[in-house]
């Protein structure tokens, strides 16, 4: 084997491959028994999203039904969706297939960032790829990628701003910390995800896991489940 292939076949670019064939495996296993389980696994947004990004691909706009236009959804993960209609021009069953393979995606693009984060934090190699291991193979992530959601896209967003903020300070010999919890809880708003109370609750979340020890945090105190484009 060549000092090429040796770095590019390396045991955490192993773990993602694998991480990218389970999730993919269960996406297809329970796309195939979407009644009930999918139902049970997917909130009623994932269909919301999945009706508007089909109604804006064929032109009838930012609708979920004609003539109501709404843009209560994450635009970054709406444009995804949309361009994946466009590209495929998927029907309605195929459709829910395709959220959840760019689901995997995002996910396993997420943990490789998060593997950075951890190596940049001072964590040896081997640590940091059990620390990325953990994350994509936990019950927590596999079932929330099975929802539909943004959340995968979230996370690589989160890890990405937090890779970018430990470099500049890094290259700026330290910094203020609160200027670390700014920036941080600045990332979870400029995903495009809605700035609510509960989205605020996800960010003191994931900001206060252990994972996240260089922040100094502060405590703070109904659509249908069936889905038809018809």
């Amino acid at each position: 084997m060549t000092e090429r292939n040796r770095r590019i076949v390396t045991p955490w670019s192993i773990l993602l491959l694998l991480g990218f064939v389970l999730q993919v495996g269960l996406a297809c296993w329970f796309y195939d028994f979407r009644d009930p389980e999918l139902n049970r696994l997917a909130p009623d947004d994932t269909f919301h999203y999945l009706k508007i990004a089909s109604n804006i691909a064929q032109g009838c706009g930012s609708v979920f039904s004609a003539g109501e236009p709404t843009n209560g959804y994450h635009p970054l993960w709406m444009l995804v969706l949309v361009l994946a209609h466009l590209a495929f021009n998927p029907g309605r069953d195929v459709f829910v297939l395709i959220a959840l393979v760019l689901s995997a995606v995002f996910s396993v693009w997420s943990a490789a960032v998060f593997r950075r984060v951890l190596m940049q934090s001072g964590f040896s190699e081997s640590a940091s790829t059990l620390g990325m291991a953990l994350f994509l193979f936990s019950p927590w992530s596999l079932l929330l990628n099975l929802s539909g959601m943004e959340t995968a896209l979230f996370f690589l967003l989160f890890f990405s701003y937090l890779r970018t903020f430990r470099k500049v300070m890094c290259v700026r010999g330290g910094g203020d910390r609160n200027l670390g919890l700014c920036t941080a809880r600045s990332c979870c708003r400029v995903d495009g995800t809605r700035a609510d109370r509960q989205h605020d609750n996800r960010c003191d979340r994931v900001l206060h896991h252990p994972c996240t020890p260089w922040l100094d945090v502060p405590e703070e105190g109904s659509a249908a489940r069936s889905f038809s484009f018809s």
